[in-house]
This record gives C-alpha cells, sequence and structure tokens, in this order.
C-alpha cells in the first residue's frame, strides 16, 4: 500500500512532537445499519499485530489490517478551523 503525508500533515505532527500515525476504524450504527469511519490517531496501537507498519518521510504509519484503500493509496491530511485540528485519512473504502 502507498502512504502519501502531505506537507501540512506532517508540518502539523512535528509541532505536536510526534512522529507515529495510527490509521484505524470506527464503527458507527445508524437506524440499523451499521458503517465504518476512518480515524487518525497520534499514537501506536496497542496490539501491533493487528496492524501493518510502513515508515513514510521519517513517520511510522500503523494501518488496521482490515483497511482496504482505493488505488491501494491512502493520503493523510491535516486542516485547521478555527481551533480544532482535524487529521484526516482520504482513500478509504468504507
Amino acid at each position: 500500500m502507498k502512504i502519501i503525508l502531505e506537507d501540512s500533515f506532517k508540518s502539523a505532527l512535528k509541532s505536536e512532537g510526534k512522529n507515529t500515525v495510527t490509521i484505524d476504524l470506527s464503527g458507527c450504527s445508524e437506524w440499523g445499519a451499521g458503517e465504518v469511519t476512518p480515524i487518525v490517531k497520534l499514537e501506536e496501537p496497542s496490539n501491533k499485530d493487528d496492524y501493518d507498519l510502513y515508515e513514510v518521510d521519517g513517520f511510522k504509519v500503523y494501518v488496521f489490517v482490515a483497511v482496504r484503500a482505493m488505488d491501494d493509496t491512502l493520503t493523510l491530511k491535516f486542516k485547521k478551523i478555527l481551533f480544532k485540528k482535524l487529521y484526516l485519512v482520504e482513500g478509504v473504502i468504507k
């Protein structure tokens, strides 16, 4: 799998003093139907056996084994809206 870290994402991680992220799936249930949502955590996973490790530009990226990506590529982005910091992943097939 190819992992792309946008410059804004790398800068935000450096400013937080972090060099490790985890891409995980979080379950969400609405009206009786379940849907998973990809989430980005700024930490190592507790059970590393369930994750694939990728090293990208000096950063460690753990990806949950059940994550599937369009064109086998995930892009990690950072956005700041007012006082809220958003670490986002794009390309996950739900």
